[in-house]
């Protein structure tokens, strides 16, 4: 059984979720926050595997609640649901602990594939969430500011917490793999771009749009 919290500052979206839930025999929702605050509070009492949060919330933000939860709680898992696709959030949301970013209007089945990837240990991502990070169009193969096609979906994963200035450790961390595992992505992305270093990476990314600036 996945024990679910439920914080967003829209009490219908909470319902929304819930009634969604509702029938899923894995998952109990077990609680709901209206905001950081409350929260904090319910965690006082109460002991989630997973909870789903909002980012833009009146007082303590979802980013900064994430953050708190995260030190406080690491056996947690965080899965970001959010209107919001900006990298400045992906990346501020991630950074602070959340190992899943969703968008609200995504389907019911990708809830449901986040909420178990999440509680077997893996991150995920909406599709358009992961089209925004590496920026551009899906990988074709047919321009050179394309990701290549021979990627493996984890070398794209890693690509993009790489372009994000992570470490090997914050990478595995935030993706449950080992060091060595990441090391071994990273040598085989920048084997496959015909790149040097992490710098070159970065600079690949932004050269060819794969980054903004916020």
């Amino acid at each position: 059984m996945i024990h679910i919290i439920i914080v967003d500052d829209q009490q219908m979206f909470i319902d929304g979720i819930k009634a969604l839930l509702v029938n899923v025999p894995e998952i109990s929702v077990i609680g709901e926050a209206l905001d950081g605050k409350a929260l904090l509070k319910l965690l006082q009492r109460v002991k989630p595997d997973l909870i789903l949060m909002d980012i833009q919330m009146p007082g303590i933000n979802g980013i900064e609640t994430t953050r708190i939860v995260h030190q406080r709680h690491p056996q947690i898992k965080i899965l970001a649901v959010t209107s919001f696709n900006t990298k400045t959030y992906i990346r501020d949301i991630l950074a602070a602990g959340a190992t899943g970013y969703i968008l609200k209007n995504t389907g019911q089945d990708e809830l449901f594939n986040a909420i178990q990837a999440l509680h077997r240990g893996e991150s995920f991502f909406s599709a358009a969430v992961t089209q925004r990070y590496v920026g551009g169009q899906p990988a074709t193969g047919q321009s050179g500011t394309d990701i290549p096609l021979e990627l493996t979906e984890k070398e794209t994963e890693v690509l993009r917490f790489v372009a994000m200035g992570l470490t090997s450790q914050e990478i595995g961390d935030l993706t449950s793999t080992s060091v060595n595992t990441v090391k071994t992505h990273r040598k085989s992305i920048f084997s496959k771009l015909r790149l040097k270093n992490s710098r070159a990476l970065v600079k690949y990314a932004m050269d060819n749009g794969h980054m903004d600036q916020g």
